[in-house]
């Protein structure tokens, strides 16, 4: 598709004569722009809007060397699209100058290169750029696209767009590099992440750009002027015991809502994800505007990522040129720290692939939250003499007393610390750490069948033993449908503690995996071999997808058991009355990552993964073993 042009407004500070200047651009404000030859009304996604590493700004859009005026570096925060340069000692760079010394003012624009368009209706509303747009005429949405240039030209249609020329810093100014992202962060809504940045205010920012204005300048300027639609920021003010808030001076460098640190911190763990290629995690962990925003950061190399922790940290003043003093500032005690988004980051990578992990026990064992590590006890009540008695004549119902069954169980805590080397953040070789962090969330199950399975081949006190009437070792119980049937008679024959049937519904068959084809095709044939000795019989098979099959390699792994059989098996009546039971602490079934303070002589970050829970045999009534021998 051929390059579109994209005009804006730019303003142009005067600058001292013989210096460098450093141009600041706000090419665009990520809302509709109307006028634009051969589309007429754009709007530019800027989530699918490709930077370059570093575009020409030129003089009007003759595309050519005399007029280049300077290049510039691309940028996306908070739904607006930025360019910071410096202008060449071109002809065109000091024709530039010119204007700027007799203080004309000029526009900006950029041009893009469109891949791929969406023509929108009137009456359409879509969410992009961190706000809502409402479409009321036939627009043009650019999907994706490729960022080509930015020039200076006499008039462009944007208005909520900006650009300056700074000679230099001064004392008690910011520049646009260290402001835009503070000032976003300090007036982000937490509530309502379409307000992050509110376009209209963009020529207020611009004086903090051009270090024309004190950051405690903008602040004052956004609360008189929209005191509330802004986020206001957190003044670290003392509470009196009325509840009033005593007022403090104003330093430009309080302290943010919660909400926006938290916000940030998620936004680096998404961008984390999106580097090293778990997408569909993040997609699945984060909600569209924390997405958005984790794209926007353009995230090439982890020390991208490295770079942006800093920027979002309110307490620093500036990015450390210098890498090792990056990494020194990233892996700051701060919320925002680079190690605290990768905890975040690792998190949500171990739950999913704990989710995700194949685990013979989930379908036929219950959970139970505990509060502490103490040893618990999981209660069975029940009716002291059966159930219901008849209402006689008179309407008087029988007192009764409850009785009960328990089970003890306690949690204890697993896990493991690992370390990650500065050198790999140096050479982007973060992918181990994916790897590993996914290693972990498959270990935590694998422990809880560790538990699980040593308790149930334990068998201790003859769990399973024909006084509990849940074992049979005949010569019959090698696993067949008649066998089955067997299993299936005897747990719907359990009997509760009053001697009363409870009509148990058989669902799991857990067998090793010497029998798993035989258990396979028992539950998934339709049909059965007539027997040719005897006529009449059924060709239907009673248990064709009765059943789920769940597959236990430790049920024969002599080397895990003594107890290990590769005849085995058993039949479970599933989640409704668990066989066993699994105790997390505090209901927390997930694993969770932690960053600690690595030691003196550990150059990177420690962080550590770790699950607690326990397990219990809770319930005999709710399974059968059938010896198969």
């Amino acid at each position: 598709m051929k390059t579109i042009t994209l005009y804006g407004t730019a303003t142009l500070s005067k600058a001292a004569p013989g210096k460098v200047k450093k141009v600041y651009v706000v090419a665009y404000n990520g809302d509709v722009l109307d006028g634009v030859a051969g589309y007429g009304r754009v709007v530019v996604d800027l989530a699918g809007l490709e930077l370059p590493a570093t575009i020409p700004i030129n003089l009007d859009h003759e595309n050519s060397i005399r007029s280049l005026a300077g290049q510039g570096k691309p940028k996306i925060s908070g739904g607006i699209l930025t360019v910071t340069g410096t202008l060449a000692n071109s002809e065109a760079g000091k024709l530039v100058m010119d204007l700027l010394q007799s203080g004309t003012q000029l526009q900006a624009s950029i041009e893009v290169q469109p891949r791929t368009t969406t023509n929108l209706d009137p009456g359409e509303t879509i969410e992009i750029n961190w706000r809502k747009i409402e479409i009321t005429a036939p627009t043009v949405l650019i999907d994706a696209g490729v960022l080509r240039a930015v020039a200076l030209v006499q008039q462009g249609a944007d208005t909520q767009t900006s650009a300056r020329l700074a000679a230099k810093k001064t004392k008690g100014t910011s520049t646009m590099e260290t402001t835009i992202e503070h000032l976003q962060a300090k007036y982000r809504n937490p509530d309502n992440a379409e307000k992050l940045w509110d376009p209209r205010v963009n020529a207020i920012f611009a004086a903090a750009f051009a270090g024309e204005a004190t950051e405690h300048e903008v602040d004052a300027v956004l609360k008189m002027s929209h005191p509330r639609e802004l986020h206001q920021p957190n003044t670290s003010a003392r509470r009196g015991t009325a509840g009033e808030i005593d007022n403090q001076p104003h330093t430009g460098r309080e302290s943010i809502s919660a909400s926006s640190l938290e916000r940030a911190r998620e936004v680096l763990a998404a961008a984390f994800l999106l580097h090293t290629g778990a997408e569909p995690t993040a997609v699945k962990a984060f909600g569209a505007p924390v997405m958005q925003a984790a794209r926007e950061l353009r995230v090439r190399h982890v020390m991208d990522l490295v770079e942006a922790s800093v920027q979002l940290n309110p307490t620093m003043h500036g990015v450390p040129a210098e890498k090792s003093e990056l990494l020194r500032a990233a892996f700051g005690p701060s919320t925002y720290s680079f190690p605290s988004a990768l905890g975040l980051a690792g998190e949500k990578l171990m739950s999913e692939t704990y989710q995700n992990t194949p685990a013979s026990w989930r379908s036929w064992t219950g959970t139970k939250p505990v509060q502490s590590f103490r040893e618990h006890t999981g209660i069975r009540p029940y009716l002291l003499g059966g159930g219901f008695d008849e209402v006689l004549p008179g309407g008087e119902i029988k007192h009764t007393a409850a009785g009960e069954e328990t089970y003890t169980i306690s949690a204890d805590t697993y896990g493991k610390l690992f370390q990650i080397d500065r050198r790999d953040l140096v050479n982007d070789d973060l992918n181990m750490l994916v790897e590993l962090f996914a290693e972990i969330g498959r270990q935590a199950p694998r422990k809880i069948a560790d538990l699980l399975y040593t308790a149930i081949l334990a068998n201790a006190g003859s769990y399973f033993g024909t006084a509990n009437a849940n074992f049979d070792d005949g010569a019959d119980t090698a696993l067949t449908v008649a066998s089955l049937g067997l299993a299936v008679a005897l747990l719907r024959k359990q009997k509760d503690a009053n001697g009363k049937p409870i009509a148990l519904t058989p669902a799991v068959i857990l067998v090793p995996p010497e029998l798993e084809t035989a258990a396979a095709s028992i539950v998934n044939s339709t049909t059965m071999q007539r027997d040719t000795t005897v006529d009449m019989q059924s060709t239907g098979n009673p248990w064709a997808g009765r059943l789920a099959v769940e597959v236990e390699p430790r049920l024969s792994d002599s080397d895990f058991h003594a107890s290990a059989s590769t005849t085995a098996w058993y039949l479970l009546s599933g989640k409704a009355t668990p066989t066993a039971i699994i105790a997390y602490l505090n209901g927390r079934e997930n694993p969770v990552v932690e960053q600690i303070d690595a030691p003196a002589n550990v150059l990177g970050v420690s962080l550590r993964g770790y699950i607690d829970f326990g397990v219990a045999l809770s319930d005999h009534r709710a399974g059968v073993l059938m010896a198969g021998a």
